[in-house]
């Protein structure tokens, strides 16, 4: 049976979540990476994601720590600058330091050497097994949130502000998200295994599982030993929430609509795009939503404007799923900071799916 693995290092040593195909799940401690790989090569792991750089420079820095940082903001901070292969491999920090700024022209923190065995550990299993190779994968936990959310975690993880905000993400993608850290919290020592540890490890089980991976960088870097500088995150082609629904109401009734639910209902217009001024109506917000009011008349306003839209993460993913199921796709005019396309469902319905224009 086929299964999925997250990993992420941890005080006594590397913490698995394994997830089947079934549904089901299990979570295990392990000793050094080389235990790990070998229980978990028997359970036909389809991709195992590490929460440990793969790839190490021979100079200067990897690609993949620069972008995952930019794309981060205000959680840029999470994700090291990878010193040289050299300098990961020397018998003690000053030594390290010192060749890392000899070779690069930088120096790197204690924090980063202080994981530095677990780095070698990872390079060294990748460098002498093969098949190892084929499976492992490198993540980042903050990046991975990042794909899941469409933005930068608000909160540190450490905080349970931080732990609600992720396990919440992570329930929508799995039910047992909770029950997984529950139960894992109560079969392991907090001495050995924190919280948000198991929060990393789950995270990246649940991207490897559902697939629909994208690196950064797009296209990945190789270091000297061929294995790739690339941090895998998922992006859901998932539908996120309601963006905004549209009514109609008669042409010389426009303001007495905005009296109504302007002034009688209390809800809070809004600018609407330049672009879509001059038809006419107004926009007004209803919490994280829009409700969007249009004049029309003369028609059955069961059976014509009115139409949800949905936000996505990935437009391009509909598009091509709704054109191979024979939908036609309509044009819509572009409003800033969005992208967007209208269609008919096979019964009438007027639909739109919309997208926030990528960061990156």
């Amino acid at each position: 049976m086929t299964t999925y693995i997250g990993v992420d290092g941890c005080r006594a040593g590397w913490f698995a979540i394994t997830l089947y195909e079934t549904g089901s799940w299990r979570a295990d401690l392990f000793p050094s990476i080389g235990k790990l790989w070998a229980e978990c090569k028997q359970r036909d792991p389809a991709l195992i994601l590490i929460d440990i750089p793969i790839g190490l420079p021979e100079d200067g820095s990897r690609l993949a720590d620069a972008e995952a940082r930019r794309v981060l903001g205000k959680r840029g901070s999470s994700v090291f600058s990878v010193p040289t292969r050299a300098a990961i491999y020397a018998p003690a920090y000053a030594a390290a330091n010192e060749i890392n700024f000899q070779i690069s022209g930088k120096r790197f923190s204690l924090q980063l050497w202080n994981i530095a065995d677990k780095i070698r550990e990872v390079d060294a299993l990748l460098q002498q097994d093969h098949d190892a190779r084929l499976i492992f994968r490198e993540t980042h936990p903050e990046v991975l949130f990042w794909g899941l959310a469409e933005k930068p975690m608000d909160h540190i993880k450490k905080l349970n502000t931080g732990y609600q905000e992720r396990i919440s993400l992570l329930q929508n993608l799995f039910p047992d998200a909770p029950k997984v850290i529950t139960e894992s919290r109560k079969a392991y020592r907090r001495l050995d295994v924190g919280r948000d540890d198991m929060v990393d490890a789950l995270v990246a089980a649940i991207a490897a599982k559902h697939g629909n991976l994208i690196g950064i960088p797009a296209t990945p870097q190789y270091d000297a030993r061929g294995l790739p500088m690339q941090i895998l995150y998922h992006r859901s082609p998932i539908v996120l929430r309601l963006h905004h629904a549209q009514i109609t109401v008669p042409s010389d009734q426009v303001e007495a609509a905005r009296a109504f639910y302007s002034g009688l209902l209390g809800l809070r217009e809004i600018p609407k795009p330049d672009s879509l001024i001059g038809r006419g109506g107004f926009w007004l917000r209803i919490g994280d939503a829009e409700l969007h009011v249009s004049p029309e008349d003369g028609v059955n306003r069961e059976a014509t404007k009115a139409h949800l839209a949905y936000q996505v993460a990935n437009l391009a993913y509909w598009h091509k799923l709704l054109t191979d199921h024979g939908i036609t796709i309509g044009d819509s005019i572009p409003i800033p900071g969005y992208e967007r396309f209208e269609f008919r469902d096979p019964f009438g319905n007027r639909v739109e799916l919309i997208q926030k224009e990528s960061s990156r």
